[in-house]
């Protein structure tokens, strides 16, 4: 036992006066029926931070109690299938100190905070490769320096054309003697001659006599031209997988045009507000729900004390604090409900301070 406390479970005691000797000490009386969950203390308010609720699930418990009443009442005991995050057993003191909150729920109305907020603008930024138009725009700007190349080639190409013009000709003029002669032996003469070409092919000092020069010149050439494809090849990779950045702004964008950039671009999306403080009021709803004991039949307002106790409840240790003990039930149900309101209010009338959407 506390100090200052007298804690004893609720009960009844049947018992005659000649039996205990006209002496009624409960400590050593044993009850004839203990109410589940009542303990009868010394003041109201350690009798309810005491108690559990255990006793109002049960129908028989909830029957004992009315039976000390002579005049007939009609409670209806707590629902156990309704969900609760509180055990039948738990002391009520933890649900006071839970404001017999089972649950909160928040309504976020964003509808509301968008126009509150009212975005001028909203910018945002993303990646993309560079498409084949943008290649080929940049091949095109080369179209200077390919010039050049194609210049000198050009000389080379006719010649070229030449010699396979005047070898048309010499081939219908031998035609009996080509047909003597076999596929396989026309493609390693033709790739012969391409190879020989390949090996001459000279874009400078071609028109020189000079061994020297025109060996010099064929070496160039084949560099030149390994060079020239290679930067070709480089050029045309880097600038496909190449990234770009490009920024977008779009002015006075809707809820909607909002919500798509949203899913979109999340991560570089920028809408600044025209109100920066707003009042959480304007798009939060807070609504709590208690739990069912404050809804219930055992704390409305109905006078306990006033109705007739029965013989049979005189017998009981109840009947002389049961009122008040529902009673301070009740208070601290409207204790409760009454800071929530206090705290809701005080949160609603908080400013919600935010430069960007």
């Amino acid at each position: 036992m506390h100090e200052g406390t007298c804690p004893i479970s609720g009960s009844f005691y049947l018992y005659d006066m000649w039996e205990t000797s006209g002496l009624y000490d409960l400590n050593k009386i044993i009850p004839n029926q203990t109410l589940s969950g009542i303990v009868v203390d010394c003041t109201p308010l350690q009798m309810v931070f005491a108690s559990s609720l255990e006793c109002f699930y049960n129908q028989s418990c909830v029957d004992l109690i009315l039976s000390m009443y002579a005049q007939y009442i009609n409670i209806s005991i707590l629902n156990q299938i309704i969900p609760s995050r509180f055990m039948t057993t738990t002391n009520i003191k933890f649900l006071i100190e839970n404001l017999f909150i089972e649950q909160i729920f928040n309504e976020t109305l964003y509808d509301s905070y968008y126009k509150q907020c009212a975005p001028i603008h909203c910018s945002y930024t993303y990646s993309n490769k560079f498409d084949w138009i943008y290649v080929i725009t940049i091949l095109m700007s080369l179209y200077g320096g390919l010039n050049v190349v194609l210049r000198m080639m050009i000389p080379s190409v006719i010649d070229l054309i030449l010699f396979i013009k005047r070898k048309r000709c010499c081939m219908k003029n031998k035609s009996q003697h080509n047909e003597s002669i076999s596929i396989k032996t026309r493609f390693i003469q033709f790739f012969g001659k391409v190879k020989a070409y390949i090996i001459k092919f000279n874009l400078f000092n071609n028109r020189s006599q000079d061994e020297r020069q025109i060996r010099q010149g064929r070496l160039t050439t084949r560099l030149y031209l390994i060079f020239l494809v290679s930067t070709l090849i480089v050029l045309i990779v880097h600038t496909s997988f190449s990234m770009q950045t490009i920024s977008t702004t779009i002015i006075s964008p809707s809820q909607e045009q909002y919500k798509q950039l949203e899913r979109q671009y999340s991560n570089t999306l920028q809408c600044p507000c025209t109100v920066v403080a707003i009042p959480y009021k304007e798009f939060i709803h807070v609504t709590p729900m208690y739990h069912q004991l404050c809804t219930s039949d055992f704390i409305r307002a109905f006078g306990y004390d006033s109705f007739p106790v029965s013989e049979y409840g005189q017998w009981s240790n109840i009947h002389f604090v049961g009122s008040s003990h529902v009673r301070t039930l009740a208070a601290l149900c409207d204790l409760a409900n009454l800071t929530i309101i206090d705290e809701t209010n005080r949160f609603y009338s908080t400013m919600f301070i935010n430069a960007q959407v």
